[in-house]
């Protein structure tokens, strides 16, 4: 057996006994979310690219694919919402705030961290935009998860543990991550990895409303 061989097997192995010992709260977590990214109803094609594989990801564990819109109060995000529908989302988590109407990285944090703290997804799924990977970053420090980006593959084993694939040493070499103990699981998403589904005729809409917790500072 080569080098190589034993590699796999021993991580193979390590995965396995982490597996027997779930993380406390794990089965708490349920849903596939994937985070929307919008700007004045214009919304950016690789949300629809990752809502794709969620869709897949969601049937695999029979569970919601719930969309997650963020932005101002007003036709522009609640339509933004409704389009989720057409792309494989049966259920969708708005905040709606004027002070949403820009993004700002410390008040989109503030409304997607109640959102999950709230409603406990298993997997968040981000485009690897400026914006996305800016609203990752600060989303997986403040929950303490861990945070592979740039993914241009991602699985998931029928348990919910999420494999991502990403190039590493300027794209010499793939690198997977398994994620057995953190929860939620986030992971972003490079453009163009994955083809965007074709729309589909919008099914019933089921919309949560969340509101912002969070007051603007006065300067």
């Amino acid at each position: 057996m080569n080098n190589d061989i034993k590699d796999l097997t021993s991580s193979a192995r390590r995965r396995a006994a982490i597996k027997k010992k779930p993380a406390i709260g794990l089965k708490t977590h349920k849903q596939v979310w994937v985070f929307v990214e919008q700007r004045r109803g214009q919304v950016h094609p690789v949300s629809w690219e990752v809502m794709g594989v969620g869709r897949e990801f969601a049937d695999k564990l029979q569970a919601d694919l719930a969309a997650v819109v963020i932005g101002q109060e007003g036709d522009v995000t609640s339509n933004t919402a409704l389009d989720s529908f057409c792309y494989g989302a049966n259920l969708a988590y708005v905040v709606a705030d004027n002070m949403l109407s820009v993004y700002r990285t410390e008040s989109y944090n503030s409304a997607l961290t109640d959102l999950v703290n709230v409603y406990k997804p298993e997997i968040l799924l981000l485009g690897a935009t400026r914006l996305g990977r800016a609203l990752a970053g600060s989303l997986a420090t403040t929950l303490l998860t861990a945070l592979p980006t740039d993914c241009t593959y991602l699985d998931v084993d029928v348990d919910g543990s999420l494999a991502t694939t990403h190039p590493s040493f300027g794209g010499s070499m793939l690198c997977t991550i398994y994620n057995l103990k953190c929860r939620p699981q986030i992971a972003t998403v490079r453009p163009h990895a994955m083809p965007i589904p074709k729309p589909l005729e919008r099914g019933a809409a089921r919309i949560i409303i969340h509101p912002l917790d969070r007051v603007e500072p006065i300067l």
